[in-house]
């Protein structure tokens, strides 16, 4: 089975893959917009209502809520938080869970077997509002965790390390031109060596590999044929998929709505990030890709076998409705399918 959230309706859609439709449908908190699994349940921030709904899969109903507006020890302080990102790590034998918010510049870390705040993180004259957040490992000697987060209004990503203190580590990554939209989408390979993130107003991506316990910038990439950047995945390999939300008319510069993805890789031999894949983009049939937004989101595996790639704007050709819709693609030695 495979999840959805559905901000608009404030649910939470069970899809079955076998049979491509919708085996049940659960309701959470005012406008659901990330999610994490762990173990057997799934961890679903809700932005409005500022809260963690707690979905068990073997039942797929709500069995908690999370207040994120109550502090450490649920109730020590209030403040407006209004949660967009959510993620996990293992800290000590622990199960943690660190969300953020795009409004304000502060991290919250959830202990997943009491369900308590146990920390607050304020980035404040560092990060002023969170674009995007990730974890990764740091992959040192003490296998500590590194959470980055990254704030495109003042052009950088900054590190903090997840540990009791959350010292800031300082800012590994920046970009060449203020306001130029670096960092507004990152992402983090799951084993931690590998590293995306857009730049030039989200018309490249830049990719880096952990050398040393320090990000080695390894080269930019542009696509003549697509523009605007809206979601990124890496492998575990360092194979880059990109989500692009518009493509270029006629070899000029104007840009028309049309989303696409494809998976790049950095090749050794001419130092250069190059197209590895075929571009996978939607075909027109049943729904109208210029408006479906195919390509917001993308996820590949460890090892880029497998693309999982959303299009919240599906509109029925047919009808004119809209239905969001999830698209898997398996890679068979040729192409994906």
């Amino acid at each position: 089975s495979m999840y959805s959230i559905c901000p608009d309706e404030n649910l939470v859609k069970v899809l079955d893959t076998s049979g491509h439709s919708v085996s049940a449908t659960i309701e959470v908190g005012e406008e659901p917009v990330d999610m994490v699994m762990v173990d057997d349940f799934i961890y679903v921030v809700n932005k409005v209502s500022q809260t963690i709904s707690i979905i068990d899969t073997g039942t797929n109903t709500v069995v908690d809520t999370i207040l994120l507006y109550s502090g450490i020890g649920r109730g020590s302080f209030q403040f407006t938080f209004r949660p967009s990102f959510i993620d996990v790590f293992q800290d000590s034998g622990d199960t943690l869970l660190v969300v953020s918010s795009e409004t304000n510049s502060k991290v919250l870390v959830i202990d997943v077997n009491t369900r308590d705040i146990v920390e607050r993180v304020d980035l404040s004259g560092d990060i002023n509002n969170v674009s995007s957040m990730y974890l990764a490992n740091k992959l040192s000697s003490t296998d500590d965790r590194i959470i980055y987060v990254s704030d495109d209004s003042t052009n950088q990503i900054l590190r903090v390390e997840d540990k009791k203190t959350f010292a800031v580590l300082g800012y590994p990554l920046r970009g060449a031109l203020t306001n130029s939209h670096y960092g507004h989408v990152v992402a983090i390979s799951r084993n931690g060596k590998h590293f995306a993130t857009t730049s030039s107003d989200r018309q490249s991506v830049d990719g880096y590999i952990l050398n040393n316990n320090m990000w080695e910038f390894r080269g930019s990439y542009t696509h003549h044929d697509y523009a605007n950047v809206s979601s990124l995945s890496v492998s575990d390999d360092g194979q880059i998929g990109i989500g692009w939300r518009s493509k270029y008319v006629g070899g000029t510069e104007r840009v028309e709505s049309f989303g696409t993805l494809n998976v790049i890789e950095f090749i050794d031999q001419i130092s250069s990030y190059v197209n590895v894949r075929p571009i996978i983009v939607q075909g027109v049939g049943t729904v109208n890709p210029k408006t479906s937004r195919f390509g917001s989101s993308i996820d590949i595996n460890k090892d880029a076998t497998r693309v999982v790639i959303g299009a919240p704007n599906n509109q029925r050709v047919s009808t004119e409705t809209l239905s969001g819709a999830a698209y898997v693609y398996d890679w068979n030695s040729s192409t994906f399918k």
